[in-house]
């Protein structure tokens, strides 16, 4: 009964409308409706509603009613008295400040009038897209998008460089920020896309930045080159993860550095068999320590001390055995 009533009232208010407010397009409506040889069958149209004011509903509902008949006239078929809304009603959610806005831009006396097929794609009239499913014979009334989403996310996959990346997601987010329908599902899209390229950018230049880390020769250009990739990673907005692999690849590289200095002076001093020569050969170990100090650890001195104390004694205990014999 409840749901009885609501259907009496609303349709109270469709007859007082179209009474009070726009006869003649009542007239033409009920004319063609007339004049189809089928039952005119308007699937999911009962969705649509609450989208949308009364006035702009029967717009709606006119303008698909012109267009089905121009189609009907062009083919000398009557099989587009079947109207069906469904992909409007399941598109329509998110955006129907859109189809409001262009149905508010048209009038009934256009749309009795003007109205074609041709005119709604000459003006591009957003939120509204007509087409024809020649197998079921059905107009197909679907939702118009004036975003072009995909193409923006497309053309934001083919930029190589993270500067005109950075202009480019801020032009289309004050695009998207300015329009006065909701777009929060298509700024959400658009930034998980930006950081998905910006990373993939930033890892190539990562990849480059270690291998340059990699080359280094020394504490020192291994340092600058860290640096750089540091500054590097400031300006193009380095994730924690890209942050962390440079630090891992810098120390591992340091760390390389520290086996080979310490291969080399336990080399060195292997070769020596005098205290005076071991002597004159920590000076210059000194000497190199003191020039890179800032690289050089506490536990990396000791150990390279270490290897000298051990070298010592070791020289000290030949000394003794030769003695002895």
């Amino acid at each position: 009964l409840k749901t009885f009533i609501k259907q009496l009232q609303s349709a109270r208010e469709i007859h007082r409308f179209i009474e009070n407010e726009e006869p003649r397009a009542a007239d033409y409506f009920l004319t063609q409706i007339a004049r189809f040889n089928r039952k005119p069958c308007f699937y999911h149209f009962r969705d649509i509603p609450g989208y949308l004011s009364l006035e702009n509903w029967m717009k709606l509902l006119l303008l698909s009613v012109k267009i089905s008949v121009e189609l009907c006239t062009e083919t000398g078929k009557d099989s587009y008295s079947k109207i069906n809304f469904r992909p409007l009603a399941g598109n329509l959610g998110l955006r129907h400040e859109i189809l409001s806005e262009s149905l508010n831009g048209l009038s009934f006396s256009w749309i009795v009038d003007k109205c074609t097929h041709n005119s709604l794609d000459d003006f591009e009239i957003n939120g509204i897209l007509l087409a024809v499913d020649r197998e079921k014979g059905h107009l197909i009334v679907d939702f118009r998008d004036p975003i072009d989403i995909e193409g923006i996310l497309s053309e934001m996959r083919d930029i190589k460089d993270v500067d005109e990346l950075n202009r480019f997601y801020e032009e289309k987010t004050t695009y998207l920020e300015g329009l006065r329908f909701f777009t929060k599902d298509y700024k959400e899209l658009l930034k998980r896309s930006f950081e998905r390229r910006r990373r993939q950018l930033n890892d190539a230049i990562i990849e480059r930045g270690l291998k340059n880390m990699l080359k280094s020769k020394d504490f020192e250009s291994l340092a600058k080159n860290f640096q750089d990739l540091k500054k590097l990673g400031s300006e193009c907005g380095f994730t924690n993860n890209q942050n962390a692999r440079i630090k891992y690849a810098f120390e591992k590289r340091q760390a390389q550095f520290r086996t080979m200095i310490l291969g080399d002076y336990k080399k060195v001093t292997s070769s020596v068999s005098s205290t005076e020569e071991l002597k004159k050969l920590w000076l210059k170990a000194k000497e190199a320590i003191s020039k890179e100090r800032s690289f050089y650890t506490r536990d990396f001195k000791l150990e390279i001390a270490r290897i000298f104390d051990e070298r010592l004694a070791e020289i000290a205990r030949k000394k003794r055995v030769e003695k002895s014999s």
